[in-house]
């Protein structure tokens, strides 16, 4: 950049704007922007900068939340693990089993389904909402996560938790997807008086 360039306003985006917004700023035209403090300090950040240990934290952050609410909305319906068994089937549930397993010998003794992926939770999720068994008040169809989705997901948290290149161009729509039954779930969960 010459040195005689004026910066425009285009150019620059507050310290306080939101993960997401920014993001959806670094797609768009240049891969940088200074970024104006509220002590008037003018930083840099750019689109690598979305690769690094802080930015990681805050996604894995929003996955963990996520899984949690899952956690409590199966414990509010009170998915046991013959529930459980009758949704999931095959080497998810197998892996599970052995996963609790190990755990015992620790003296640590959860639920099968704590044991489960984000993405077999979702799918977990799907199969209950999609039978017959629930109660009408319960089933929220928004509360369906596309199996893309939740694949997508799952890739999210790994690329995250493994140090893998984070493809940012979907993770807008996922963390919001993501925030958004987060927040159904806590609501079923409060209706369920969990």
């Amino acid at each position: 950049m010459p040195n005689d360039k004026q910066i425009t306003i285009d150019e620059i985006v507050p310290a306080s704007l939101s993960f997401e917004k920014s993001l959806a700023i670094l797609q768009e035209g240049n891969r940088w922007r200074f970024v104006l403090g509220e002590d008037s300090k003018l930083g840099i950040v750019t689109a690598a900068d979305f690769q690094k240990i802080p930015v990681r934290v805050v996604l894995f952050r929003e996955i963990s939340q996520l899984e949690v609410s899952l956690n409590n909305t199966f414990d509010s319906w009170k998915v046991d693990d013959a529930l459980l068994g009758s949704f999931m089937g095959g080497s998810p549930l197998q892996r599970a089993k052995d996963y609790r397993e190990k755990a015992k010998k620790a003296n640590i003794d959860q639920r099968l389904g704590f044991y489960l992926n984000i993405k077999e939770k979702l799918d977990l999720l799907r199969g209950i909402l999609s039978s017959n068994d629930m109660d009408e008040n319960i089933v929220d169809v928004d509360l369906l996560i596309s199996e893309h989705r939740a694949k997508q997901v799952k890739d999210l948290r790994d690329c995250v938790a493994h140090s893998k290149l984070i493809e940012f161009e979907k993770v807008p729509s996922i963390l919001r997807e993501m925030r958004e039954l987060r927040e159904k779930l806590v609501k079923i969960c409060n209706q369920n008086g969990d």
